[in-house]
C-alpha cells in the first residue's frame, strides 16, 4: 500500500497482479474477494481503475491511475484538514 500511494502521489499509473500457484487455483473465487479489498483501499487512496481485474492464466491483473482529486482529499484527511 505504502508503495501504491507513493507511485500515484507522483503521478504514475500502477499495475497490480496477484499470482495463484498450486493449490491456490481451486479457490479463485476467495483471491478475487480479497483482491477486491485491496483493490477499494487502494481506491480511497486516490485510484482509479483502468479496466476491471481480468483473469489471466494463474494472475489477476489491473491497471490503476491517479486522481488528482482524490489524492488531494486523502491527503487533506489524512491531516486532518478534511
Amino acid at each position: 500500500m505504502k508503495r501504491a500511494r507513493k507511485f500515484l502521489e507522483g503521478g504514475d499509473k500502477i499495475k497490480m497482479v496477484m499470482q495463484f500457484r498450486g493449490r491456490e487455483m481451486a479457490y479463485k473465487e476467495a483471491g478475487r474477494e480479497k483482491f477486491r479489498g485491496i483493490l477499494l483501499q487502494v481506491e480511497k487512496i486516490g485510484a482509479l481503475r483502468e479496466s476491471e481485474p481480468k483473469m489471466m492464466g494463474n494472475r489477476i491483473i489491473v491497471i490503476m491511475s491517479p486522481d488528482k482529486k482524490l489524492l488531494q482529499k486523502y491527503k487533506d484527511k489524512k491531516e486532518g484538514k478534511a
